[in-house]
């Protein structure tokens, strides 16, 4: 990707930050494109979304944490912008649940940008104490995605 795509893409950012709309998608002539979505802030209370998280979702994929993001642990950021998916297909296991140990090289999650899916790998051993992010949701540069409590 060039200097002058990624400044493209920057300003298409800042276009839907500022004109407030949902979501933006453009294509070149070449084939590709890029889709730009911005989640409105939420106003139900966190009770709210868990009674629509446990009616709507199977156990194994209710793995986002309601506790605040200031806690202890190495954080994962993303390197990239993108849609983060928390398992490898639509109704498959999680890469990673809470509570759960991991190794350095072992996937957290998946990133699509520009329709191309990067594997986001943990670099530190440790178990995940917290996930910040759901599934599908769009993701900005060094947005906090996972906090791992390390090995000693």
């Amino acid at each position: 990707m060039s200097k002058k795509e990624l400044k493209d893409i920057e300003e298409l950012i800042e276009l839907v930050k500022k004109t407030g709309i949902a979501e933006i998608e453009v294509k070149s002539p070449e084939g590709g494109s890029v889709r730009i979505r911005q989640h409105a802030p939420s106003t139900k209370s966190v009770e709210q979304t868990l009674a629509q998280t446990t009616s709507s979702q199977p156990a194994s994929h209710q793995t986002v944490s309601t506790a605040p993001q200031e806690e202890e642990g190495y954080v994962v950021r993303t390197p990239l912008i993108g849609t983060v998916y928390l398992a490898p297909s639509p109704g498959s296991e999680l890469f990673v649940q809470i509570g759960k140990r991991v190794a350095v090289g072992d996937t957290l999650c998946l990133i699509e940008a520009m329709k191309t899916f990067n594997k986001i790998e943990s670099d530190k051993a440790g178990v995940i104490k917290d996930c910040l992010i759901e599934d599908t949701q769009a993701v900005e540069y060094d947005q906090p995605l996972f906090v791992i409590s390390l090995d000693d």
